[in-house]
């Protein structure tokens, strides 16, 4: 009488083509996984260019007199609303090459100092590099006259805090240094000129 069961041959066969499976469904999950983390990270750094573009514009619209040295603005305006003119001073600090391993460039800041105003990041990681070299290129603020600025262009560029190894040139070379970046500009008019 023959027992009924499997062969050698089979299991092997049985196991092999669940490993196969198996392979497919974690190589699967591990591309979402990626693929969720980069738009993550997306999202951070539309949502900081978005923070420190409306900081900039609610500030200038309030702005009496700017001056600008092409890092710092300074700014009057009544901050507090007590009535009279306050001196808060935003500045780009851009960072600086090295810091944290995998990152080109230590994150990018617009601080705020002043009387007035609370001290502080209301954004981090814009970056004003445009080609990812480490030498900001694209100014924060560009008065249309220097000498009696009326109409301001923002110009926020923000990048994302780590670089996606997928995001390529289409020669294969890594773009912008793998970091993703995205660019809002607006023109504001000084509303109390």
């Amino acid at each position: 009488m023959r027992q009924g069961g499997f062969t050698l041959v089979e299991l092997l066969v049985v196991l092999a083509v669940t490993g196969l499976v198996t392979a497919g469904a974690v190589n699967f999950m591990v591309a979402q996984s990626r693929g969720y983390a980069v738009q993550a990270q997306v999202q951070e750094m539309e949502q900081n260019a978005r923070a420190a573009m409306e900081f900039l514009v609610s500030a200038l619209q309030r702005t009496t007199s700017l001056t600008w040295d092409g890092t710092c603005a300074s700014l009057s305006y009544d901050a507090d609303g007590d009535g009279s003119a306050d001196a808060p001073r935003v500045c780009f600090n851009p960072g600086t090459p090295g810091g944290n391993p995998g990152l080109a460039m230590q994150a990018g800041r617009i601080t705020v100092s002043g009387t007035g105003v609370p001290s502080g990041f209301p954004a981090s990681f814009i970056t004003q590099d445009w080609d990812g070299d480490g030498t900001p290129e694209v100014p924060l603020l560009v008065p249309d006259d220097p000498a009696d600025p009326r109409v301001v262009r923002v110009n926020v560029v923000a990048r994302t805090p780590l670089p996606d190894p997928n995001y390529r040139n289409p020669d294969g070379s890594l773009r912008n240094g793998g970091y993703r970046q995205i660019l809002l500009t607006r023109r504001v008019v000084l509303m109390n000129r």
